[in-house]
């Protein structure tokens, strides 16, 4: 899977995820997070795990840069949270 377009994704999903009331209205975020979702429950088992460890090697990096923050506990949990694995 391409690194670049696994990145877009998940800044999106954490775009929408993580934004607060006054950036983007609670509803569209919902809809825009399952909409992401329901895409990428069509990954095959193989590819939903390589997203997988994308998203946690990214959080480990991040935490090793920055710190624990919010954002990496969003990253660690994308991958189950956006119904990748029941």
């Amino acid at each position: 899977m391409n690194p670049t377009l696994m990145r877009a994704v998940v800044e999106a999903v954490v775009f929408a995820g993580l934004s607060g009331d006054d950036v983007v209205q609670p509803d569209a975020a919902v809809s825009q997070l399952e909409q992401l979702g329901a895409i990428l429950r069509r990954l095959t088992p193989e590819e939903r795990d390589i997203f997988d460890k994308y998203t946690r090697d990214l959080a480990n990096t991040e935490e090793a840069e920055s710190g624990h923050t919010q954002r990496v506990e969003f990253l660690r949990s994308l991958a189950t949270n956006i119904g990748l694995f029941n």
